[in-house]
């Protein structure tokens, strides 16, 4: 089973801006809201409230228009649906106070496989032998402005570093890493 797929796709200029100037609006997720996001900024889209429920009142219609367009394009270009209800739909900030997020692989509850990709930056995500601090790396993928990855988040460990935004998407959390993966 692979434990990621790559499609060549450059970013849309307009999600590129729509994105930076949502993170100049919203306010980030409070720190560790997540293991893996520790002490880094994540915007959630939309926003997240009290009980975690999604804020759509809180974004402008063009906005969520935008991103469900980039998102409809994402299912067309990778053949896999994306999530609409998970909170996992983010722009995640990698700087200098956070270059690398810890060696981990996700639950699966909200979702089963992230789609990635840079919104301003470069970025690896490395494949780890087990899902422990200072496992050694297998493999390695860049992400950048030009490609979206579709990761195997929920079998595989790994661990991402950079310097930018990256805007994750989290895939149907029905959807079967066996099948969607399989050595072709």
């Amino acid at each position: 089973m692979l434990w990621y797929k790559e499609f060549k796709n450059n970013m849309p200029q307009d999600l590129k801006s729509m994105c930076i100037e949502y993170t100049q609006k919203f306010n980030h997720e409070p720190f560790w809201t997540y293991k893996s996001v520790a002490n880094s900024k994540m915007w959630t889209i939309p926003p997240l409230g009290e009980n975690r429920r999604r804020m759509y009142d809180e974004v402008p219609t063009q906005v969520l228009e935008n991103i469900s367009n980039f998102k409809k394009m994402i299912t067309d270009i990778t053949k896999l649906e994306l999530e609409n209800d998970s909170p996992v739909d983010c722009i995640w900030r990698f700087d200098e106070n956070f270059t690398s997020c810890p060696i981990h692989t996700d639950a699966g509850g909200e979702h089963t496989g992230s789609v990635v990709t840079s919104v301003v930056g470069n970025f690896k995500i490395h494949l780890h032998v087990d899902d422990f601090p200072n496992s050694p790396i297998i493999d390695s993928v860049d992400v950048n402005e030009s490609n979206l990855i579709v990761l195997n988040n929920t079998v595989y460990p790994h661990s991402v570093e950079g310097q930018g935004d990256l805007l994750v998407f989290g895939a149907e959390k029905y959807m079967k890493p066996e099948e969607y993966f399989k050595n072709e």
